[in-house]
């Protein structure tokens, strides 16, 4: 499998109308967001208005959790519920959103054919974990919130700080690993299945 390590100190921030936006994964690698070209693309905000209104995004599919704070969100003519500290809510960039809370979230967006699962890990100090990758996905991504963990693959031990991210590709073979904690941490992981990956 091939991996791929974005260090926080390489990331970018940007400011939108609510608050701030950092960047974290898009593939392709030369996708840009703003032109709508990407098969997935991950990203953290920070959400400092009290009430803010979603860009739309047609035809695109996002995966919303918060990682801190208390959100209320509410889909026009759809739902509204309340999320809270990993809580999750899938739901289509065209849809005509609004939410009520200060937060910090992450974001996981596709199109096209690609699906996607969003999940978190809590690990205790030197608590160990070991993974299947690529059951059902084929790419699999780890965000290191908070805290820092290794992560053995390849026969390769990689130092994963808080506010990196890991990524893994598949390619012929279901792979292992192993995570160790060096700290309490919180790891956000991503999962997408697409069968454009490789092309």
């Amino acid at each position: 499998m091939k991996q791929n390590i974005i260090r926080e100190k390489d990331l970018i921030t940007n400011h939108w109308s609510g608050g701030t936006t950092t960047q974290l994964a898009i593939f392709p690698h030369d996708a840009e967001y703003e032109k709508r070209n990407f098969i997935f693309r991950l990203s953290t905000a920070l959400v400092t208005d009290e009430e803010s209104t979603f860009t739309k995004l047609p035809e695109v599919f996002r995966l919303l959790m918060v990682l801190d704070g208390e959100l209320e969100i509410n889909h026009k003519d759809k739902y509204s519920k309340t999320l809270k500290k990993f809580d999750i809510d899938k739901f289509k960039g065209e849809w005509e959103t609004t939410s009520k809370g200060k937060i910090r979230d992450f974001n996981l967006m596709t199109t096209g054919k690609a699906v996607a699962e969003l999940k978190s890990i809590i690990l205790g100090k030197t608590e160990k974990r070991e993974v299947s990758l690529f059951k059902y996905f084929n790419i699999i991504a780890y965000y290191a919130y908070k805290g820092d963990f290794s992560i053995i693959a390849n026969n390769k031990k990689n130092l994963i700080e808080q506010g990196d991210i890991i990524l893994f590709y598949k390619e012929n073979i279901n792979e292992q690993i192993k995570i160790t904690a060096l700290t309490d941490c919180e790891i956000i992981v991503s999962k997408i299945l697409t069968d454009d990956t490789f092309k």
